[in-house]
């Protein structure tokens, strides 16, 4: 068992994506699950935003997005990146599924040395970046917050680093 253990952690180290960014489905009205006009735009300046931004490309375009299957608001939120770069959007896991996707991310070797992109709800983001080793992130993602994203980088030494970034996609959007 010991021997067996030792040969399967290299194979988890090495299949760790160099970077996680967490984000959060864009705005809804109240009560709904399909994106407002204000989050059909923001949705939309995720192509260029993620073709163009250094702290989002630095490893490239997303190998893999993720937005639950319970979530339409996530979907939507994504798809048009999804369409646009021909990553298939990968919808198989529910809201609350955070240790089935944390072990997908962590020990898939096609997302080594990549980017992956999960979008979700709002509740569900620190317990997964916390799940993917990331420490010292914030307790909770506030409520009125869309505009954000939380960049999780892997080093060689298996460390994570967090940052947490303003996306200034729209107008209002935070800059800091």
């Amino acid at each position: 068992m010991k021997r067996f253990l030792i040969l399967l952690l290299p194979t988890i180290l090495f299949a760790a994506p160099a970077q996680v960014i967490l984000i959060r489905h864009a705005e809804t009205p109240e009560g709904t699950n399909s994106l407002s006009l204000k989050g059909r735009e923001r949705a939309a300046a995720f192509v260029p935003f993620f073709n163009s931004t250094p702290e989002a490309n630095f490893y490239g375009l997303p190998t893999a997005i993720f937005a639950p299957s319970d979530a339409p608001d996530a979907k939507q939120t994504v798809q048009l990146l999804s369409d646009k770069i021909a990553v298939p959007l990968t919808n198989t896991y529910l809201i609350k599924q955070v240790d089935q996707l944390s072990q997908e991310i962590l020990t898939n070797p096609d997302y080594e040395g990549h980017m992956v992109l999960v979008c979700t709800r709002q509740e569900q983001i620190p317990a997964l970046a916390a799940k993917l080793g990331a420490k010292k992130t914030p307790k909770k993602w506030d409520a009125d917050s869309y505009d954000r994203m939380w960049i999780l980088t892997f080093s060689d030494a298996g460390e994570v680093t967090f940052k947490n970034l303003p996306q200034k996609l729209l107008f209002g959007d935070d800059s800091k």
